[in-house]
């Protein structure tokens, strides 16, 4: 687990500073924006539908990129407070931070794609938006908690 997390620290250090990103504004740009972004892209692709939360889902990265030096502040609190938080699970679970790290940032995605791949069509957009309330749910609740 320990040399996963590494990795992808490493990457994500080194495309945060030759994007003009901060680490943290990286992070959030990866797993808040881009992610969901490509979620909803398979969506469309494999559904036909859902064109308005595609538009949405790409304009946020794009907003985010266009105001992150205003946004700097704000993207530096929500990473701190999603560190407590798998800090949090991590003590709450035997996997630690590191491992829930992985867990949420590596498997979790993976197993996401899987499903938005191989789930029968008709069921796509209902998981879809199914895993839409859950991460607004997840931060929320950080927010609210950390």
């Amino acid at each position: 687990m320990q040399s996963i997390f590494n990795f992808f620290v490493i990457v994500f250090q080194d495309l945060s500073q030759r994007m003009g990103l901060t680490y943290e504004a990286f992070n959030i740009l990866i797993y808040c924006l881009l992610v969901p972004a490509t979620w909803i892209s398979i969506v469309l692709l494999r559904t036909r539908k859902g064109i308005l939360p595609f538009l949405l889902h790409w304009l946020a990265p794009i907003a985010f990129w266009w105001f992150r030096r205003p946004l700097k502040e704000i993207s530096i609190q929500f990473y701190n407070a999603n560190v407590m938080a798998l800090d949090w699970w991590g003590q709450k679970s035997a996997w630690g931070y590191v491992g829930v790290s992985v867990l949420i940032g590596v498997l979790i995605p993976v197993l996401i794609y899987g499903a938005l791949l191989l789930l029968p069509r008709r069921w796509v957009m209902g998981y879809y938006v199914f895993l839409m309330v859950v991460s607004l749910g997840y931060y929320g609740w950080v927010c609210r908690h950390f």
